[in-house]
């Protein structure tokens, strides 16, 4: 999500700053595997839980004074060739020895979003002795002191986004795999606002990713075990680095239609409608279900968007054989990428006849939205195209001319609980749209047309205009991946990111994983791509026409 400059909110703080109200927690059910015999996998498993609770919660580790991952990396040998469970703990009270001597309070401010989202049954039912299980139970029943190192709190970001800028590059040293794995599950599980969404039960994903962390040999194979290990948080933010969207060129020239994957675009020897069947001597359904399980994505839908971008990256822009069906005909393309003609005609704002405008939210910006409702301010409609990512422009900036209400609330946040990690409560912070005083209001119809492309911020402005001006929505569902990114720095030198607060209607209702749904849903048809026909915007013209 774009950072929301405080200029352009205005921030209700509830309570009073001499008598706050208690902390409102988040409490959402979340699914957990506790069950953890003896096993080579689940010694890896318990040894990453283990690790990861200290990190979070030990005192000398919170404060700074403990080198975490050199005392892991440390055990790493020697745990790798023991084979009994007795061993094991042996190793990880040496673990623990190495985190030093503390003081034990025992916190008594216990809360039911702690209980929901960090569960402490696998001590219990795993081959940890009693004096590990005594010892762990306690130093889980703490509260941490702020700011704690290995997640310093709120930095610069309103809507209490946390960083982790102390961890450590360790790309040099020997058993960085599984450094990765263990960093990246432990602040996954305590800090990922959206764990309780996931498909597969995180403790499972563990198990299932130790095998494939311990056998990448070399870059290739760590890449590839780290990007399916990203896809299972099923989040849109879930990025790597070099895995980010930089796909801007490649939207909108492949649709999913059904099981078929079509070309929207004549161009290289393509043509409209050809149904692609094979790249490179590999069928298209192969190539599909490859990249599948390498995506991140909140939804299916989307999942299936970023997917054609990637195909559209292979066949469009670079020198490819493939083979397609072409009006029922079989016919083999070897293809040589050619730029796309630019297109000069594209404006930021338009009429599409005397009575309906049209706004593209990708080139509109700030200082011309004056202008632009001067220029349509006696259209009965005005469409704003939101599949895009709006770089120059929100919401905040155009519903000051729509409305004239002093506070519309958009949007409540649930942030992590640095005290309690693993815990998450519903931030105090509520934001509000600023109006425009002094403006004439536009008194015509607002349409906003979304898709898999309407991300992050796009989705914060899609639900503006929702909430705001009653907007109607049409396309397809957004892509359901909301909240404020931030950044997770890898062993390796790498980095991923993910869905750093959990963003809410003001009902408390959900968009994550679910989108933005739109008040009438429009799919792309074969007919309308070989009339080279934006279905999307032509169901917007056409409930303008009838609207009374």
């Amino acid at each position: 999500m774009r950072k929301i400059s405080l200029l352009y909110l205005i921030v209700i703080l509830l309570g009073s700053c001499k008598d706050p109200a208690p902390k409102e927690y988040f409490v959402r059910p979340c699914e957990f595997v506790c069950d953890y015999p003896f096993s080579e996998v689940n010694k890896w498993a318990v040894t990453c839980r283990v690790w990861g609770l200290l990190k979070y919660y030990h005192p000398n580790i919170t404060s700074g004074n403990v080198d975490w991952d050199k005392v892991l990396l440390n055990r790493l040998d020697d745990i790798r060739f023991i084979t009994t469970p007795e061993m094991l703990n042996t190793e990880l009270k040496k673990m623990l020895s190495a985190a030093g001597a503390y003081t034990y309070e025992k916190d008594k401010n216990w809360n039911d979003s702690l209980n929901m989202n960090r569960n402490l049954d696998w001590i219990d039912h795993s081959f940890l002795d009693e004096a590990l299980r005594d010892e762990l139970k306690k130093i889980a029943s703490m509260k941490v002191q702020n700011p704690a190192y290995y997640s310093i709190g709120r930095g610069s970001s309103f809507t209490g986004r946390i960083t982790f800028s102390n961890e450590k590059d360790q790309k040099t040293v020997n058993n960085s795999n599984l450094l990765t794995l263990f960093r990246y599950w432990n602040i996954v599980y305590y800090f990922f606002p959206y764990k309780y969404k996931m498909t597969q039960s995180w403790d499972e994903t563990l198990t299932q990713f130790i095998p494939l962390f311990l056998e990448a040999t070399n870059k290739s194979s760590l890449d590839i075990a780290l990007l399916k290990l990203v896809s299972f948080i099923d989040d849109g933010h879930g990025y790597t680095s070099g895995s980010g969207p930089s796909y801007k060129e490649s939207v909108n020239k492949i649709e999913k239609i059904g099981e078929s994957t079509v070309s929207r675009v004549s161009h290289g020897g393509m043509e409209r409608g050809d149904i692609i069947l094979g790249i490179e001597g590999q069928e298209i359904h192969e190539i599909r279900d490859s990249l599948s399980v390498l995506t991140a994505a909140s939804t299916q839908l989307a999942k299936d968007f970023y997917i054609n971008t990637d195909i559209a990256s292979m066949i469009f822009f670079r020198e490819t054989d493939i083979i397609v069906s072409r009006g029922g005909r079989i016919q083999d393309l070897h293809l040589v990428p050619s730029a796309f003609e630019r297109d000069t005609t594209r404006t930021a704002y338009s009429r599409i006849n005397n009575h309906i405008g049209y706004v593209d939210l990708d080139v509109l910006q700030s200082d011309q939205v004056q202008s632009m409702f001067e220029y349509l301010s006696h259209t009965k409609g005005i469409i704003f195209d939101l599949r895009n990512y709006p770089e120059g422009v929100g919401c905040f900036d155009i519903i000051g001319y729509c409305i004239d209400e002093q506070k519309v609330p958009y949007l409540r946040f649930t942030t992590p609980d640095t005290e309690h990690p693993g815990a998450f409560y519903w931030s105090e912070n509520h934001l509000y749209l600023p109006i425009s005083s002094g403006v004439p209001k536009y008194k015509g119809e607002i349409i906003v047309l979304v898709n898999e492309y309407t991300q992050s911020w796009a989705e914060v402005n899609a639900v503006m205009f929702r909430t705001a001006v009653n907007a109607t929505l049409i396309g397809r569902p957004t892509a359901g991946a909301n909240g404020e990114t931030c950044l997770i720095p890898l062993p390796d030198g790498r980095h991923t990111t993910f869905s750093a607060v959990g963003a809410y209607y003001p009902d408390r209702s959900e968009t994550q994983r679910i989108g933005i749904l739109p008040d009438i849903e429009v799919y792309a048809g074969m007919e309308s791509i070989l009339a080279g026909r934006d279905e999307v915007l032509d169901a917007a013209i056409e409930y303008l026409e009838n609207k009374n």
